[in-house]
C-alpha cells in the first residue's frame, strides 16, 4: 500500500489533545512491517506530537473487509439497509437527546 494513501487516511484522525482533524502535510509515515504501519502526526493547532500504530489491510478480489465474526455477520445478515428517513429519525432524536443514558436503556437492565 502506497504512503500516499496511509497518510489521508491518517488526515481524518483527530489530535488527542485538542480534537483539530490531523492535516495531510503533518502526517509522516515512519514505515511499516507487513500491515502494521507506524505513522507520525504533528497537530496544527496545539503542536501535540502523535504516534500512531494502525494495522490496514488489503481486501482481495471480490471479499468485503470486515472485522465482524461469523456469528455477527449472520445477525446482520437479514437487516434493512439504513435509508433516508431513518437517518433524518436519527438526526431529530439526537437533537432532543440530553445524553442521560440511564433513562434511555433502563428498562433493558442486564441481569
Amino acid at each position: 500500500m502506497e504512503e500516499g494513501i496511509i497518510k489521508r487516511l491518517m488526515s481524518s484522525m483527530k489530535c488527542g489533545s485538542c480534537g483539530q482533524i490531523f492535516t495531510e502535510n503533518n502526517v509522516d509515515v515512519l514505515g511499516n512491517s507487513e500491515e502494521m504501519w507506524f505513522v507520525q502526526a504533528i497537530c496544527t493547532e496545539c503542536q501535540t506530537q502523535s504516534l500512531i500504530v494502525a494495522i490496514i489491510q488489503k481486501c482481495s478480489g471480490n471479499s468485503s473487509c470486515s472485522d465482524l465474526t461469523e456469528g455477527e455477520k449472520e445477525l446482520f445478515t437479514d437487516t434493512n439497509p439504513v435509508d433516508d428517513d431513518y437517518l433524518l429519525d436519527m438526526h431529530t432524536f439526537l437533537q432532543g437527546f440530553d445524553g442521560n443514558f440511564t433513562y434511555l436503556f433502563g428498562k433493558y437492565k442486564t441481569r
